[in-house]
C-alpha cells in the first residue's frame, strides 16, 4: 500500500482521523506507524532533534519504496549522530545507516547478508550505488494513465481488492512498461533495498515497493547474474465505472495493475508475476 509518510507524529494523527474503512484498507501505513513510535518510546528516543531527523529519514525511506516494501524491526540513534534502522522487507532483513540526509541528497549504506553498499539520491533523481549512476529513464509519460488531476489527494497501491471481486475488473485501459532498468550491480550482488530504491524511481507512479519487492526473490533466483530487467502491467478499471476508474460507491478512482516482470531488459527471459490495485482519493 502507498500513501506519502509526512512525518511520524502526521502518520499517527491521520491514523486516528481516518475511518473503519480506510483503517481497513490501510493496516499496512497504520501498523507501520504504530510499530515506529513503539520502537521510539521502547528506546526512549524522546528528544525532539533525534526524533525529527527520524521522521526525516522515514520520508526519504518511504520515497525510495523501502518503508512501503518492509517492517521497521529496531531503530537506533542518538541525537548528532547516524542513525540505523532494521527493515524486514520479505525474506530479507536490511541493516540501513543514514550518513546524510539534507536539501541535496539522501545517503545510506545498507547491509543485507554478505552484500554491504552506499546508496545515493539526490534532491534532482540521481541515484548511486557504490558511486556508479544508475540510468534512471521513466516511460511513464508515454503511456496513457486516464488519471484524474487533483490538488488535494491520495494515491496508494494496495493487495486486497478494495471493491467487488477481483473478476469485475475486466475493462482493459492500457498497458505501461519500463523495458530498461539498469541495476549496476547483477541481482544476487544487489541489496533489496538498493534493488527497490532504482526500481520504484524508474516506475514512477505506476508501481509501488512493495510490488517491486514481491518479485525480488523470482527474478534473482531465475537470472542472479542480470544486471538489467523491465516490466510491463496490463491496466484495467471495474466493469461498472468509467475509463477513469471512479467508483462511486467509495468514492475512490481504482485501477488494477497485471505485472509481467522479466528477468532481462526489452521483455525478455524468464518472468515472475504481481497483481496490484491503485487507489486514489480525492478531497
Amino acid at each position: 500500500m502507498r500513501k506519502r509518510i509526512i512525518s511520524l507524529i502526521l502518520v499517527m494523527t491521520l491514523v486516528v482521523m481516518m475511518s473503519e474503512t480506510a483503517l481497513a484498507e490501510n493496516k499496512i501505513v497504520a501498523e507501520s506507524g504504530k510499530k515506529i513510535e513503539q520502537l521510539l518510546t521502547n528506546n526512549s528516543i524522546d528528544s525532539k532533534e533525534c526524533r525529527k531527523q527520524i521522521n526525516e529519514d522515514m520520508e526519504e525511506l518511504e520515497k525510495c519504496g523501502i518503508l512501503e516494501a518492509g517492517i521497521i524491526q529496531k531503530i537506533e540513534a542518538k541525537a548528532g549522530e547516524s542513525k540505523n534502522y532494521k527493515i524486514k522487507i520479505g525474506d530479507y532483513t536490511n541493516a540501513i545507516t543514514v550518513l546524510n540526509n539534507s536539501d541535496d541528497m539522501f545517503e545510506f549504506e545498507v547491509v543485507q547478508d554478505d552484500i554491504t553498499e552506499i546508496v545515493k539520491v539526490t534532491a534532482t533523481g540521481e541515484i548511486c550505488i557504490d558511486g556508479n549512476k544508475v540510468r534512471i529513464e521513466n516511460e511513464e509519460e508515454n503511456n496513457k494513465t486516464g488519471d484524474v488531476m487533483a490538488f488535494d489527494s491520495q494515491l496508494w497501491f494496495q493487495k486486497k481488492c478494495p471493491y467487488g471481486k477481483a473478476a469485475d475488473y475486466s475493462k482493459y485501459l492500457s498497458t505501461v512498461s519500463n523495458g530498461d532498468i539498469r541495476l549496476t550491480k547483477t541481482l544476487q550482488d544487489i541489496s533489496i533495498s538498493a534493488y527497490v530504491t532504482v526500481v520504484v524511481a524508474c516506475g514512477g507512479k505506476e508501481l509501488a515497493g512493495w510490488v517491486a519487492s514481491s518479485v525480488y526473490t523470482a527474478l534473482r533466483n531465475y537470472e542472479p547474474n542480470t544486471k538489467g530487467i523491465s516490466y510491463k502491467a496490463k491496466k484495467y478499471y471495474h466493469k461498472k465505472s468509467s475509463s477513469s476508474g471512479y467508483i462511486k460507491s467509495i468514492r475512490q478512482y481504482v485501477y488494477k495493475y497485471i505485472y509481467t516482470w522479466y528477468t532481462k531488459a526489452n521483455y525478455k527471459g524468464k518472468t515472475a508475476k504481481a497483481t496490484a490495485y491503485r487507489v486514489k482519493e480525492i478531497y
